[in-house]
């Protein structure tokens, strides 16, 4: 985060009080920070301090020393990720779908993605009707655009985060579903729904 630094005389002359509970001892010090400074810093703790110095004309002056404390933890965020539509069997090629999402890493760090059909890190891809279930392949592929299969709760690392919440409204990931022909044209006829759990993660 940026270093600030302020010296001089920050506010007018005014009048001083014997004790705390005089109204002209009463002050107040606002510390901002922009959410965007937050959101591009790496996660850490982060200190600093300030002087205040108290000033009267023919007597030593007073001061005292305040520090700030700020702790970052690692932050992730998936967002504007939708449905993907399939569409219908036309009994000749397997079904190919994408969408695309934005994955927030404070810091523009890197991290991991992990998939599950389920809430269970390790439930299958399946596309269910009833009883009757379709496997299905999912992929993976960060900013650069290269796919890569995902096995359930398998995670996929040295993915590079973007430092904005929703990406500034643009994109740095995909997903893309897919299901073959042969298991199309075993299915009986019907209306098939999945549901497809993605984990960001330190890596």
């Amino acid at each position: 985060m940026s270093n600030y630094a302020q010296t001089g005389y920050i506010t007018p002359r005014q009048n001083g009080a014997l004790t705390c509970a005089e109204a002209n001892s009463r002050a107040r010090i606002a510390i901002n920070v922009a959410s965007s400074e937050l959101a591009s810093a790496q996660a850490g703790i982060y200190s600093g301090s300030f002087r205040i110095d108290s000033l009267q004309l023919g007597s030593p002056s007073q001061y005292v020393i305040q520090t700030i404390r700020i702790e970052i933890p690692e932050l992730y965020q998936i967002s504007d990720l939708g449905s993907i539509d399939l569409g219908s069997f036309d009994g000749v090629s397997g079904r190919v779908g994408e969408d695309q999402l934005c994955v927030f890493r404070n810091g523009n760090g890197t991290y991991g993605l992990s998939a599950s059909g389920g809430v269970n890190p390790t439930e299958p891809f399946l596309l269910i009707d009833g009883s009757v279930s379709i496997p299905f392949t999912l992929e993976l592929s960060g900013a650069d655009g290269t796919f890569l299969t995902v096995e359930p709760g398998v995670q996929i690392d040295g993915l590079i985060g973007h430092s904005q919440q929703n990406c500034g409204g643009a994109t740095n990931a995909s997903v893309r579903v897919s299901v073959n022909q042969a298991a199309l044209t075993s299915a009986p006829p019907g209306n098939y729904r999945g549901i497809v759990y993605i984990t960001a993660s330190p890596e």
